[in-house]
């Protein structure tokens, strides 16, 4: 019994032996101390489950308007005032026509006053006639930096009193090619037409034309009567709920 102690006694291992278990308790419990604050533990999200879900659809994107067109005709004009007149917002009383382009008239003069651009009150409309040399450059349809000033004023008195039609006519001279005067005043014309519809000029309200050589208001013999006939001309037409004249 004796001899048995002793050889336990002089095995290293006799000591270190009854100190493995509450080492190895102590190891998995500091280990799992370790874990649980170092490991997130995964929490139920409240949000619902959407991969199976059905995406929505994209709404498609709202198609662009069509580009303003030059008429070809002058009897479109008829359908275009008709038009107007059937929306009772954009027409006026035949009593109130007189005042209404009487004002409209006078905010034009005024604010176009000391520009190259005659303006006409006439018993049925108004009438702009803007130097093609104002707008354009020569054999150009592209606005130049000169007319913005003059154009913003016009449409800024357009959009004030909106109960009219503009026609907007190109005109030019008759140097050159026939043809090409005519498709030049006509680009002239849509160039024009479409500052004003950029402008808040309602597309329904605006009636382009190109007139080429065809309609001077001077002789092309002379530089200065061929500049008079390279013009823009704006007519304001009044939309109302009956025609002049009517009884």
């Amino acid at each position: 019994m004796k001899r048995n102690t002793i050889l336990k006694a002089r095995n290293p291992l006799y000591f270190i032996k009854p100190l493995t278990i509450p080492i190895a308790f102590t190891v998995l419990v500091s280990g799992c101390s370790s874990l649980n604050l170092s490991t997130p533990v995964p929490v139920a999200s409240s949000k619902p489950d959407t991969s199976s879900q059905e995406l929505p659809v994209a709404t498609p994107a709202k198609p662009k308007s069509p580009d303003l067109s030059v008429a070809k005709g002058e009897e479109d004009m008829l359908q275009a005032m008709n038009s107007l007149q059937g929306n009772e917002k954009s027409r006026l009383n035949l009593e109130n026509v007189g005042y209404y382009m009487d004002v409209q008239y006078a905010n034009l003069q005024q604010k176009l006053a000391g520009i190259n651009i005659t303006t006409v009150r006439s018993e049925r409309d108004i009438k702009i006639t803007i130097p093609g040399s104002l707008m354009f450059d020569s054999n150009s349809s592209h606005l130049n930096s000169f007319s913005e000033q003059p154009l913003l004023l016009i449409a800024n008195v357009l959009t004030e009193y909106y109960k009219t039609l503009i026609v907007v006519e190109g005109h030019a001279d008759n140097q050159g090619d026939a043809d090409y005067n005519l498709r030049l005043s006509e680009k002239r014309a849509l160039a024009v037409g479409r500052y004003l519809l950029n402008h808040k000029v309602t597309r329904p309200r605006l009636f382009l034309m190109g007139f080429g050589a065809n309609r001077p208001v001077s002789s092309n013999q002379s530089d200065k009567g061929r500049a008079a006939n390279r013009r823009i001309l704006l007519i304001i037409k009044p939309v109302m709920d009956k025609p002049l004249g009517h009884s």
